[in-house]
């Protein structure tokens, strides 16, 4: 295998681990520290907030990305707690 070869097999396997890094930030599957895949959706509150402080100490792409994930959960919860008080407001 000539080294012109070896460089785009190097190249492909990149763009394989880029695009599948992406994926898991867009189905908000997240890796914690002992390798177990969590859904984002399942982390507890505390649990998001500590991984948005571990990110933005992390200057990249990637950390940049997976901040505005957690912070669209957060966002989310906050929309359903909202609107669960204004339901029982208003039937109250």
């Amino acid at each position: 295998m000539s080294m012109a070869d070896l460089f785009e097999d190097y190249l492909i396997d990149a763009q394989v681990a880029e695009d599948d890094a992406y994926r898991r930030i867009e189905y908000g599957e997240w890796t914690t520290r002992d390798g177990v895949i969590m859904k984002v959706e399942k982390m507890s509150t505390d649990h998001i907030k500590n991984c948005i402080a571990l990110m933005k100490r992390r200057k990249d792409d990637y950390a940049e990305c997976w901040v505005a994930r957690f912070e669209k959960e957060l966002d989310r919860r906050l929309c359903l707690k909202e609107g669960i008080k204004n339901v029982r407001s208003n039937n109250g």
